[in-house]
C-alpha cells in the first residue's frame, strides 16, 4: 500500500497521480516533502496509482495500520477488495513485523494474554479495610469521610441510594451511536497495538457487532457531557455533584441570570482574560473564555469487546473515577498507591521495556483482583494503580473528577506525568486553572477560619501547602513563556494564599486545636434535596466563589468553645470545598 506518511516509499517511486475525484482537487508529479506533509492523509491505490483522500474514499486512520494492499473504488470491480495485512507474529504490537522471535512479549499482544488469561484469577482479593464492598448506596454514608483524606476505594454492588443514573434495561452500545451519530470520531484504543486512533463511532460499531475480530479495539474516552440526550439517560453519583470542582466551578447555565455576571466591563479588573504574546495584548470575554475552560471528563461511555486489556495507569492529572458496569464485566488489577508501588510505577513508565515489563511481576508490588460485575459501581480516589481486563463484551458509564480530598496527590501526579513527557492530549484538561478556582475559595476559607480560631483538617493543610507549592511553580513557567495565559485577579492569587496560610499558622500555634478526637456536627434536616449540575455558584467574582447550600437549622446543644471553633472550621470546609 503506498501512504503519504512512508515518504521512504514516496522517494522511491515516482507517481504520475492524478486528482482525488471526490474532491476535485488536481495535484502535480511525485510530492516534495513539504507537500507530503500537507497531504498526509492521503493514499495511493495500489493498482491504478491514483491518489485519494482518506475521507473520500471512506478510509480512517486506524485502518492505515491494517491495510496492505489498497484498491480504491473504481479498482474493486476487477481486483476485489483492498489487502489486509498477514500476521507475521503474535507477540509484538508491530504484527507484521517478520524476524521477531527473538524479541520479548509485549503486554496485551494475543501470545501475552494466552498466557495472562489463565492465570489471572490467581491473584488474591482485597483485604475488606482496603477496598470496601458495599450492598447499595445507602452504606456509603456511613463510611464517607469529609475531614479525611480519601484513601479507600468504594465497591457498591447495588446503585439505590447512590444517586446514579443509567438508561433503562435494553439500552445498548447501538443506542449511544444513534443519539451521537456514526460519523463522532473517537479516540479508539487498537488492544493487541497499545496504539490510539481516531475512528468513527459508526465504524467501531460494526467492528463491535462482528462475529469475525481479528483485532479488538476499545472506546475509553466518548465524552457526552455536552450530549443533551445522553446527559439526560445518565448522571454520575451524587457524592460527585458535591465534591467535584468542576461542577462546583463550572455549573450547568440553563438562565441567563447566571451570564449576566460576565458582562463586559462589570467586573473587568477581577474577571477579564488577558492573553500575552510578546507586545500583543488582547482582551477576551471572560465568560466565554470560562466557558471553553471547562474540562468535560465527568460523563464517558466505554464500550469494550471482550478480551480487551489495558495496562496499569494512574488516571490523569490524579484523578479520582466512578465507573459503573451498565453491561457485561470488568474485573481490575489495583496497587495500591504507597511510596513503594508509585516509585515502581513511575520508574516502569520512564523505562524503554515498559511495554515489556508486567508491573505486578515486580519485585515487592502486591496486585489485587477486583470484579464489578453488571450493575455495580466502583469509586476510586486519587493515585490507584489498576489495570483492567474486559472477559466479555461490556459497556460502561463513568468518569473523572478533581476535589479537595485529595489535593496533594492530584498535583504530584499532574507533575508526574509533566516528567513522564506524557502528551497533554492524555492529560486532565484545564488541570492548573481548576487549582486557582479552588486557591480563590481555598483564600477565603482561610481568611474566615483566621478570624474564628478555627481549625482545619491537617490533610487540608497538607493540601494546601502543596498547592502553594505548584502555583508559584506555575508561575515561574508562565512568566517565562512567550506565550501564556494570564488572570489580573490571579497576579497575586499565590502570594496572598501563602501569607494568609502563614498568618492561620501563626495564629493557630497561639490556640491549640481540642484534644477531643470526636468533633460534634450540626443536626440536618430530615431530607435535604441534592442538586446535580444545578445554577448554585455565584462567580462575583471568581476570586471569591461561594456556593450557596441548603440551610442547616441550628438547634442548642453545650458545646465548648474549643469544639465548637472546630466544628465551625469543618462546617465551612464542607459548604465550600467539598
Amino acid at each position: 500500500m503506498c501512504s503519504k506518511s512512508d515518504k521512504t516509499a514516496i522517494s522511491k517511486r515516482k507517481f504520475q497521480f492524478s486528482i482525488c475525484l471526490l474532491f476535485g482537487q488536481s495535484t502535480s508529479s511525485s510530492p516534495t516533502e513539504e507537500e507530503d506533509d500537507m497531504r498526509r492523509d492521503w493514499i495511493c491505490c495500489d493498482v491504478c496509482e491514483k491518489w485519494y483522500h482518506y475521507s473520500c474514499v471512506a478510509i480512517e486512520e486506524w485502518e492505515i495500520l491494517i491495510i496492505d494492499k489498497y484498491h480504491c473504488p473504481s479498482c474493486v470491480p476487477t481486483r476485489g477488495p483492498s489487502l489486509q495485512r498477514k500476521a507475521a507474529n503474535r507477540h509484538r504490537y508491530e504484527f507484521y513485523r517478520l524476524n521477531a522471535d527473538h524479541l520479548p512479549v509485549q503486554i496485551g499482544t494475543p501470545k501475552w494474554m494466552d498466557s495472562f488469561v489463565p492465570r489471572e484469577g490467581d491473584f488474591p482479593s482485597p483485604p475488606e479495610d482496603m477496598i470496601r464492598v458495599l450492598e447499595d448506596g445507602h452504606k456509603l454514608k456511613n463510611f464517607w469521610k469529609d475531614d479525611q483524606v480519601w484513601k479507600t476505594p468504594f465497591k457498591i454492588k447495588n446503585k439505590d441510594g447512590l444517586g446514579l443514573k443509567v438508561p433503562e434495561p435494553g439500552f445498548t452500545f447501538a443506542d449511544v451511536v444513534d443519539i451521537m451519530g456514526r460519523d463522532r470520531s473517537v479516540d479508539t484504543i487498537d488492544v493487541y497495538g497499545q496504539n490510539t486512533y481516531p475512528m468513527s463511532l459508526g465504524r467501531f460499531l460494526d467492528l463491535y457487532q462482528s462475529e469475525n475480530r481479528e483485532r479488538l479495539y476499545n472506546i475509553l474516552s466518548l465524552e457526552f457531557s455536552t450530549c443533551p440526550k445522553m446527559s439526560e439517560l445518565v448522571a454520575p453519583p451524587s457524592i460527585v455533584g458535591e465534591i467535584s470542582w468542576v461542577h462546583r466551578f463550572w455549573p450547568e447555565v440553563k438562565h441567563s441570570a447566571h451570564k449576566h455576571l460576565f458582562k463586559e466591563g462589570e467586573f473587568s479588573e477581577e474577571l477579564n482574560w488577558v492573553k500575552t504574546c510578546n507586545k500583543t495584548t488582547q482582551v477576551y470575554d471572560p465568560y466565554e473564555e470560562h466557558k471553553k475552560a471547562r474540562p468535560d471528563v465527568a460523563l464517558f461511555c466505554l464500550a469494550g469487546m471482550g478480551g480487551s486489556f489495558t495496562d496499569f495507569h494512574i488516571d490523569f492529572g490524579g484523578s479520582s473515577v466512578w465507573y459503573n458496569v451498565f453491561k457485561g464485566q470488568k474485573i481490575f488489577y489495583v496497587v495500591e498507591p504507597t511510596e513503594e508501588n508509585i516509585g515502581m510505577y513511575d520508574q516502569l513508565q520512564r523505562s524503554q521495556l515498559k511495554y515489556e515489563n508486567f508491573l505486578s511481576d515486580q519485585e515487592g508490588v502486591t496486585t489485587y483482583r477486583v470484579v464489578v460485575n453488571e450493575g455495580e459501581t466502583l469509586l476510586i480516589p486519587s493515585g490507584w494503580i489498576h489495570a483492567v481486563y474486559t472477559p466479555v463484551d461490556s459497556l460502561v458509564f463513568g468518569g473523572n473528577f478533581l476535589h479537595s480530598l485529595n489535593i496533594k496527590m492530584q498535583i504530584r501526579m499532574n507533575f508526574m506525568e509533566a516528567e513522564q513527557n506524557i502528551s497533554v492530549r492524555f492529560r486532565y484538561p484545564s488541570f492548573e486553572l481548576c487549582n486557582r478556582y479552588a486557591a480563590s475559595v481555598i483564600l477565603t476559607t482561610l481568611r474566615k477560619c483566621r478570624k474564628t480560631y478555627s481549625h482545619l483538617p491537617k490533610h487540608f493543610e497538607d493540601g494546601m501547602q502543596t498547592l502553594i507549592s505548584a502555583m508559584r511553580r506555575w508561575d515561574k513557567t508562565e512568566a517565562k513563556s512567550d506565550y501564556a495565559w494570564c488572570h489580573p485577579s490571579y497576579g497575586n492569587l499565590t502570594e496572598n494564599l501563602r501569607n494568609e496560610f502563614l498568618k492561620y499558622k501563626k495564629r493557630m500555634r497561639k490556640r491549640p486545636p481540642p484534644s477531643e478526637p470526636s468533633v460534634p456536627v450540626a443536626p440536618k434536616p430530615e431530607k435535604v434535596k441534592r442538586v446535580f449540575l444545578s445554577n448554585t455558584i455565584n462567580l462575583k467574582p471568581v476570586s471569591n466563589v461561594v456556593l450557596s447550600a441548603t440551610p442547616v437549622k441550628k438547634t442548642p446543644s453545650p458545646v465548648d468553645s474549643k469544639s465548637k471553633s472546630k466544628s465551625t472550621s469543618l462546617m465551612l470546609l464542607r459548604l465550600r470545598l467539598r
